[in-house]
């Protein structure tokens, strides 16, 4: 598929779905650039700290990492929400009638896949400023580099894999 129909099914996809979907989607997205951003803020801050000769204490190390973890929990919970908004759309689109027998073939392996998306899709951006911070670092083989590029993947994979199966457009 080239990069052209690749940008169009995510076009057409992101209009087919409906308002809640796109409105939990976004919120997601931004979320993870937003956090990104502030944990790479508070890493500058306290690496250019230690720059200074100024030692923080270990309770604020402790509690950042708490921070971080709770600012996790958070992400994975608005991947919750988009993943029930976008499957809510999915199934009003598709199966109209409530107590349509169609709506049964909704399997494990399908929210999966759609978690998984939804999850690769969020962290694009800051898997891809992951990537470049650690290749300017000179630190190419690092492991934070496999997993961001296997996320990177896993979103050029599934996302438009997920937008064919949940929001293609009827024609």
């Amino acid at each position: 598929m080239s990069d052209q129909n690749v940008l169009d099914l995510l076009r057409s996809s992101w209009q087919v779905l409906g308002k809640p979907a796109r409105a939990s989607v976004r919120r997601l997205v931004n979320y993870q650039i937003v956090t990104t951003a502030f944990v790479l803020a508070a890493q500058l801050a306290m690496i250019a700290l230690a720059w200074a000769g100024i030692a923080l204490p270990d309770e604020v190390s402790v509690g950042f990492l708490v921070l971080v973890f709770c600012l996790e929990i958070y992400g994975y919970v608005l991947v919750l929400y988009a993943h029930r908004a976008v499957k809510a759309d999915y199934f009003a689109r598709t199966f109209p009638d409530e107590n349509n027998p169609a709506r049964l073939h909704w399997n494990a392996g399908y929210g999966s896949l759609l978690a998984v998306a939804l999850l690769a899709l969020s962290m694009v951006v800051p898997n891809l400023l992951s990537l470049a911070i650690t290749v300017l670092l000179g630190d190419v083989y690092a492991l934070s580099n496999f997993s961001a590029a296997l996320w990177l993947l896993l979103a050029l994979i599934l996302v438009p894999t997920c937008c064919k199966r949940f929001a293609q457009p009827r024609r």
